[in-house]
């Protein structure tokens, strides 16, 4: 499916993928992107086919530097590598009333699958695979309230790390009293707080 249906859209927009691996990279100036096509076989859920779970992730390892600096030891706030600012299935950057799933049992499943997460790639995830390059583009996301981003707790600190890293600390404490100002998150974001205040 991938060789025949997936590969020649994305070799084309300067991804890579070895002949054994799911996976398509994408090395950029600043940043790198992945696509993994992940494939669950006979899931608890539906034991009967291959559940297909396409997955985006985004790296910026210069703003992953930031928001670890600004997090400090508390490091159990930013599990996992630094430089993943976003981690999520395909179908989350679309609205909830397209999102899909895609499941397979035959040969023909699979390929039918793969056309529709084609389409569904070249109508939802291109764009965001164009505007989410660098910092910039993230605060550009940020400003525009743009729907494709989960404003999860890990992608406020990476909001607030990357005006901190344009210099604006006002701004960045700006995004964290809207997003994390309550006590509770204030506590567990002590040392964000702090490093952008000194």
């Amino acid at each position: 499916m991938l060789a025949e249906i997936i590969d020649p859209v994305l070799f084309e927009k300067g991804f890579k993928r070895s002949a054994k691996s799911t996976v398509y990279k994408r090395k950029l100036d600043e940043a790198s992107q992945e696509i993994n096509f992940w494939t669950y076989f006979s899931p608890r859920y539906d034991s009967h086919a291959a559940h297909i779970y396409p997955s985006a992730v985004f790296k910026i390892p210069q703003l992953g530097a930031e928001a670890s600096r600004l997090i400090g030891e508390d490091k159990m706030w930013l599990p996992g590598d630094p430089d993943i600012v976003m981690g999520d299935p395909i179908d989350m950057c679309a609205p909830n009333e397209h999102h899909e799933s895609w499941y397979a049992t035959t040969m023909e499943d699979f390929i039918a699958a793969g056309l529709s997460i084609r389409t569904f790639m070249e109508k939802w995830l291109y764009g965001l695979l164009s505007d989410l390059q660098n910092t910039d583009g993230l605060i550009k996301l940020y400003e525009s309230d743009d729907s494709r981003l989960r404003r999860t707790e890990r992608l406020i600190i990476y909001f607030a790390a990357a005006y901190s890293l344009k210099g604006d600390k006002e701004k960045a404490l700006g995004v964290m009293e809207k997003h994390l100002g309550r006590l509770g998150s204030r506590k567990r974001y002590a040392a964000v707080y702090r490093s952008l205040q000194t």
